[in-house]
């Protein structure tokens, strides 16, 4: 085998070796969407200005009138004090004030 052969040999090893490495990554690194969203939120989590997560996303879902962005703002909180009078709260605090005004 040639010096050349070898060269290209090896630099072709080394490719699929990097593209098996990176599918591998991606493999484990991958989100369950059959999953339901709602049980891996953290219901206890306090809101309030300036968090950003899936829970604030949840709340921003139910009080309605709000895009769901996943940030906690000027917006979500001017909606929150128009709902419920307060301007943090929790995705349990949320849905109990929700239950009694059914």
């Amino acid at each position: 085998m040639t010096k050349k052969n070898k060269i290209i040999l090896t630099s072709v090893a080394l490719v699929g070796l990097g593209l098996y490495l990176m599918n591998k990554r991606k493999k484990t690194n991958t989100l369950d969407l059959t999953a339901d969203p709602s049980a891996m939120l953290d219901y206890k989590k306090v809101l309030k200005m300036g968090t950003v997560s899936p829970e604030v996303g949840q709340l921003q879902s139910s009080l309605g009138q709000l895009a769901v962005d996943d940030i906690f703002g000027v917006l979500t909180q001017a909606r929150l004090k128009a709902v419920t009078g307060k301007t943090s709260i929790t995705l349990e605090e949320y849905s109990k004030l929700a239950e009694i005004k059914k």
